[in-house]
């Protein structure tokens, strides 16, 4: 009699992955801003290929969502989270954020595995992430350049401040003239 083989195959899930956008200094920014970011799978021993699980990854609390290949590009506003489901455990990820205008700095806060923690400061690119059965994480944070006050304070009140000097000075002259003349 012939045998009959089976094989199965379980595949562990990552822990929650989320990326978190925040913004500091932004209080002349556009608060209906959109950053764009990218996430990119790479294969791992534990996963297989990018092509068998990309296709099953769901992203809540995103705008524009796109798969293309082995990456994801989704938005999001400020304090928004986009938070990734059916990722395989093992499978690491890059996230890169689109240049932004305006920003005079990027700090990037990344948790793997539920407690490994690291800061890259003045980067849009989080590096290879491994996603571990634990909570995971990506923070970006951008700092808004400060704003320096421009218009009628610093252009145009120099030149009144000016003329109502002069207009001051002629008119003491004029009156002390007359009060002379009489």
């Amino acid at each position: 009699m012939d045998s009959i083989d089976f094989t199965n195959t379980f595949t562990k899930e990552a822990g929650a992955f989320t990326v978190k956008k925040t913004v500091e200094n932004d209080q002349y920014a556009d608060k209906d801003t959109l950053y764009s970011f990218t996430a990119t799978f790479k294969e791992s021993t534990t996963s297989g290929e990018v092509s068998s699980f990309i296709n099953d990854i769901k992203v809540a609390g995103a705008t524009d969502v796109k798969v293309d290949g082995s990456a994801i590009t989704f938005k999001l506003k400020k304090d928004q989270t986009a938070t990734f489901t059916n990722v395989p455990a093992g499978v690491k990820v890059d996230v890169v954020e689109a240049q932004a205008t305006n920003v005079k700095s990027t700090k990037i806060d990344i948790t793997s595995n539920g407690g490994e923690t690291m800061t890259k400061d003045n980067s849009r690119d989080s590096g290879e992430v491994l996603l571990g059965e634990n909570a995971n994480s990506i923070v970006y944070t951008n700092t808004y350049q400060d704003v320096t006050l421009t218009g009628v304070v610093t252009k145009i009140a120099p030149f009144v401040a000016m003329i109502a000097i002069a207009a001051g000075a002629a008119a003491l002259y004029l009156v002390s003239r007359r009060r002379r003349d009489a």
